[in-house]
């Protein structure tokens, strides 16, 4: 139980998807039993709210968070940031694969 509900975050997770599947449900069986525009236009505003809250407790688990449904977890890596002029040998053109960033231009990326 320590995974599932170890911090607020997961538990609070699991409490909106338990809450958003069961009004997933009620509407669904709204829209079969009764079926109204206005009933329907109910199912379309809380479906996603349903799917959503799924989707939020498989991204608060660590060993899921920032990972993609869709794509491979094998991502490209991102290039590396070189500060230009940090560098004894400061070469004016771009090595493979890094970005070269101006200090005196961009003093946030700068240390």
């Amino acid at each position: 139980w320590l995974k599932h509900l170890g911090n607020d975050g997961i538990a609070g997770a699991w409490i909106f998807a338990v809450l958003g599947v069961v009004g997933g449900i009620g509407v669904t069986a709204l829209v079969i039993f009764e079926s109204s525009v206005k009933n329907w236009l109910i199912f379309w505003t809380t479906m996603p709210f349903s799917i959503g809250s799924l989707l939020l407790v498989r991204a608060s688990y660590p060993d899921t968070m920032n990972s993609s449904i869709f794509f491979s977890s094998e991502d490209p890596p991102l290039p590396e940031i070189e500060i230009a002029g940090t560098d004894d040998n400061d070469n004016e053109g771009d090595i493979a694969g890094k970005v070269k960033v101006n200090g005196e231009q961009t003093p946030l990326l700068s240390s």
